[in-house]
């Protein structure tokens, strides 16, 4: 057996151990378990404001949705293209930024006591993170076969019959999967329950670490946040697996027909797709421009330093991403590597980012301490250079993304190309670079910039692990809204989401290349 073959394994272990590191750091300390098991009963409230925020924000998300996708997919109306790309712009506000401009506008018109609870908090979550379901309903329905349904016709089904009936529970895997992502984000959140006044695990960590320095406390709520959040992500995989299952059956039947709207119809179908494009984007996006208008100087002073920021981290961390999915592809394409081992290293993505920071600085103590007791030498001072754990965690907790547009990119190569390359004498660098990465190349792309959006968007990580002197346009967002000045909030805010459009609209181009591809 080749050496090569023999390191694989041991590869495959590193890689998930590096994975689960985060996790691993919070059981470091036992203080953590019996603070769990002390504070077990307000841990449980925290709990259940946790699971019914993200189940509310989750449900509110599916239905959004889930009518847009359809209504996009199945329907004809005027304007339609257009809203078909306007409907993922939500996603490039970040939900802690909606939270605080219709708060504001709320406060502005008298009735900010009817949004700041948890219904509120819900449809805000909602508003911002629908996209996930619509960005994964659509293909579901997109390769829906037009046959059941026609069939449901012909058995005296209504059209709206036969979409609860037949269209629905064919897309149901996808709605979960979306409906789960948009649970584990709400669970994340600190910013929007810190506004609003919720008690939820996301938050009690932030408080209990950077206010109340109770490390033990949030180590035991974060402890409780990732077993929720495993529970999801193992949700998710189950639903995936059946999203599968049902399209390898579909595929070889006839897409359902557009139906052409006009008339008060097709006015209707309009409203429903541009009212979540009016209340989580355009609306939001005008008070930020007229609050940019009239910021103070020091906000626009401050805006060089977030962008170099935020730069840095998304170079360095989607770098690292990138370099760890490469290797665990090459390890599972050249040997048989368990299935629990993919989970695990894919499992970052499910950990909320306030444990994933908690767990990277109980890890990096733990290592710091072994290593002074087997050398001498106290490494403590590393914390200076703390973008180096920032960017760890980043990577870690992204590397799915990562993996994701790997599997693409290597999907778009077809089996034959590189025995061609081969023939004309290439080396193997060489048919990488000449050959490979061209045709990759546009999957690479879209994960990164859904990387470069996930981390410039990032919060509760990047606020718990940024070293002294560094920010970044999210802290900075934060900082001035978290100040109730939204003035200074709105330049940093708006080049968030600029950034986070741009992205958007080359990820759609290859979302829209990859439907056609399918389609054809």
């Amino acid at each position: 057996m080749r050496p090569a073959a023999v390191l694989r394994l041991p590869l495959a272990g590193l890689i998930v151990l590096a994975v689960l590191a985060p996790l691993l750091g919070l059981g470091i300390d036992g203080a953590a378990f019996a603070s769990l098991a002390e504070r077990a009963p307000a841990l449980g409230r925290y709990g259940v404001n946790t699971l019914l925020l993200a189940a509310s924000a989750a449900g509110l998300a599916a239905l959004l949705g889930t009518a847009c996708a359809w209504l996009i997919e199945r329907c004809r109306f005027a304007g339609r293209d257009i809203c078909a790309f306007a409907l993922f712009l939500p996603f490039a506000l970040p939900p802690y930024l909606a939270a605080f401009i219709w708060s504001d506008l709320a406060d502005r018109i008298g009735i900010g006591f009817a949004l700041r609870n948890p219904l509120g908090a819900a449809l805000i979550m909602a508003l911002a993170l629908y996209p996930y379901v619509y960005f994964l309903v659509r293909p579901a329905f997109s390769q829906q076969t037009g046959a059941l349904s026609a069939a449901a016709r012909t058995l005296g089904c209504t059209p709206w019959q036969a979409f609860c009936k037949v269209s629905l529970p064919l897309a149901r895997p996808a709605i979960a999967i979306g409906a789960l992502l948009v649970a584990m984000e709400t669970a994340n959140d600190i910013a929007v329950a810190e506004d609003y006044g919720l008690a939820t695990l996301g938050y009690f960590v932030y408080d209990s670490w950077l206010n109340r320095g109770e490390r033990a406390a949030a180590a035991a709520a974060a402890i409780l946040l990732a077993l929720l959040a495993l529970a999801a992500s193992w949700s998710e995989t189950v639903s995936r697996i059946r999203q599968r299952h049902h399209q390898s059956q579909l595929r070889t039947f006839a897409s359902e027909k557009i139906a052409k709207l006009s008339g008060g119809k097709a006015l209707a179908a309009a409203g429903v797709c541009w009212l979540p494009v009016l209340l989580g984007f355009a609306i939001p996006v005008l008070a930020l421009i007229r609050h940019a208008l009239l910021a103070p100087a020091v906000a626009w002073q401050r805006l060089p330093a977030g962008l170099l920021g935020t730069a840095l981290l998304i170079a360095g961390a989607a770098a690292l991403a990138y370099l760890l999915a490469a290797a665990f592809a090459f390890v599972r394409s050249r040997s048989r590597v368990p299935g629990l081992f993919e989970m695990l290293a894919r499992s970052g993505y499910a950990i909320p980012g306030s444990v994933f920071a908690l767990g990277c600085l109980g890890a990096a103590a733990a290592a710091a301490s072994i290593l002074k007791a087997i050398t001498g030498v106290s490494l403590y001072w590393l914390w200076v250079v703390a973008p180096v754990v920032l960017i760890y965690a980043l990577a870690v907790r992204y590397l799915a993304v990562a993996a994701g547009a790997l599997e693409a990119g290597v999907a778009a190569l077809s089996p034959g190309l590189d025995k061609t390359a081969r023939s004309c004498g290439l080396s193997r660098w060489q048919r990488l670079r000449m050959v490979h990465l061209p045709l990759m190349a546009p999957a690479l792309a879209a994960g990164l910039l859904l990387i470069a959006t996930d981390i410039a968007k990032e919060l509760p990580l990047t606020l718990i692990l940024r070293p002294f002197g560094m920010t970044t346009l999210a802290v900075e967002a934060y900082g001035f809204a978290a100040d109730e000045d939204l003035l200074g909030a709105a330049p940093p805010a708006l080049a968030l989401v600029a950034l986070a459009a741009a992205g958007l609209i080359v990820v759609h181009r290859h979302f829209r290349a990859g439907n056609r591809i399918s389609a054809g």
